[in-house]
């Protein structure tokens, strides 16, 4: 029996040639982490692979992460103790915990490693069961091409679909460039990642904050109703096809030389209440478990208090939302924890 036609073989060659090429041609004109689509917070990698400052300290997370740590309250605090070096908050609203490692092995290697890697241990971040689990972004833009092979038939055709669009990352993105290049909306986006290494709000809000003024161009967001939440955290399954993902990815980590933190943050009070007790009890557990064996530091930090406001003045939020601290208590949250737990391992 005859192999596959000539006609077929020349037609493969010819398309992973064109792949190859469009692939170099993109990552070239930097179009890796710009040229995303919809899902424009994966910019700031761009940011951060292109920066000129040395990093000392990286987080990664989910949109608690973005919200909790803005990386020039962070900077300034170490500075004031001597710490030089630059923070970068690389967060991304509904991340999962399997993309911390890619993150490490092929984000990170692509420029001058940090010190410190602060990594989420919100159940929002670890749970399995959450809908859509960041699964689509990890098939999308992160999962290596041997994990793609093998689980090939074995996982949802969606995911397999997007992974078959990561590895012609390239050609996407050279279509997608003239539309980016020409929106406004895209450049003021980038800048205002850029300026904010990564958090969610640019300094020019923190200076206006610290004299008591919520920016006109900052709009408070609307509250997200308890049950929306609640999803993400509920029905909540851990240890599964994830389990050994904080143990892969400690030893990459200890490979390059980057102490890794592992950090609880605080959810709104009505929030913590309504979940189930004996479910967050058996995940913190089992999470702290996985550090213990795995010889990574666990962090848990209460919600911050805010000074109460001036009579007739409007009350100062703690959260902005079930899940998301608030400007100024982030401000208060960030300036705690470099004091306490960033300092003391990056002077050491």
């Amino acid at each position: 029996m005859g192999g596959p036609p000539l006609h077929l073989l020349r037609a493969a060659l010819g398309f992973l040639c064109a792949l190859l090429l469009t692939n170099w041609l993109a990552g070239a004109l930097g179009l890796r982490w710009t040229a995303t689509g919809s899902n424009r917070h994966l910019q700031i990698l761009h940011h951060f692979l292109t920066s000129e400052d040395q990093p000392a300290v990286v987080f990664f997370g989910t949109s608690m992460t973005r919200h909790a740590f803005p990386s020039q309250v962070l900077e300034q605090a170490l500075a004031e103790r001597g710490v030089p070096g630059a923070v970068w908050n690389l967060g991304l609203p509904g991340a999962s915990a399997p993309i911390a490692l890619p993150l490490v092995t092929e984000v990170l290697d692509m420029r001058t490693t940090p010190r410190l890697l602060v990594l989420e241990a919100s159940a929002f971040f670890w749970n399995e069961a959450r809908p859509g689990s960041g699964a689509e972004m990890y098939w999308r833009w992160f999962a290596p091409l041997g994990e793609v092979a093998r689980q090939v038939g074995e996982q949802p055709f969606g995911h397999t679909a997007a992974a078959i669009r990561r590895q012609v990352w390239g050609a996407e993105a050279l279509w997608r460039w003239p539309q980016f290049r020409l929106v406004g909306e895209n450049r003021l986006h980038l800048a205002d990642l850029r300026e904010s290494h990564g958090g969610v709000f640019t300094p020019r809000v923190y200076r206006a904050l610290e004299q008591g003024i919520w920016p006109p161009r900052v709009p408070r967001p609307p509250d997200v109703p308890l049950e929306q939440a609640m999803r993400g955290f509920e029905p909540l399954r851990f240890g599964d096809s994830w389990s050994e993902t904080l143990a892969r990815l400690a030893a990459a980590c200890d490979s390059r030389s980057i102490e890794l933190l592992v950090v609880d943050l605080p959810l709104r009070p009505d929030l913590a209440e309504a979940l189930d007790p004996a479910q967050q009890d058996a995940f913190r557990a089992w999470l702290r478990q996985r550090c213990e064996l795995a010889g990574v530091a666990w962090v848990s930090l209460p919600a911050p208090l805010l000074p109460e406001a001036e009579q007739g003045a409007e009350p100062r939020p703690v959260f902005l939302d079930p899940m998301h601290l608030s400007p100024e208590a982030a401000a208060v949250f960030a300036r705690r924890f470099a004091e306490e737990q960033l300092a003391p391992r990056l002077i050491g």
